[in-house]
């Protein structure tokens, strides 16, 4: 009985960080499509969230998910979150450079600084 309700929290789990991938590839469109973002900024976009499915693959390899997994997997995730808000609400319109200062690439090393907090 409990390995049935672990699996359905697990797969309840699972589905909700599927969910907001999908959602947040959604606001990635979303803002190419409006103008919001342009290429390179969708790209590096696109590029954090490779790297979280990738981390959730890699979490998953043992078949479990630790609760500590899943707070890292969180974190990147509210991470990436903002980033795409920073980017679809830089001032810049359609055609305009980059703004500088948000480097997207890079969440590792965000997500070490909010584990101090």
């Amino acid at each position: 009985m409990k390995s049935i309700i672990f699996f359905l929290f697990l797969s309840l789990t699972l589905t909700a960080f599927a969910g907001r991938g999908k959602n947040q590839q959604q606001r990635i469109k979303q803002g190419v499509e409006s103008g919001e973002l342009n290429k390179k900024e969708a790209h590096k976009l696109r590029q954090e969230q490779q790297q979280i499915r990738q981390d959730r693959k890699d979490a998953l390899a043992d078949g479990e998910l630790s609760k500590e997994e899943k707070l890292k997997l969180h974190k990147e995730r509210n991470q990436a979150s903002k980033h795409i808000y920073k980017q679809k609400h830089d001032g810049q319109k359609k055609g305009e450079k980059p703004a500088q200062g948000i480097d997207v690439g890079d969440h590792e090393d965000a997500m070490d600084n909010t584990a101090d907090e």
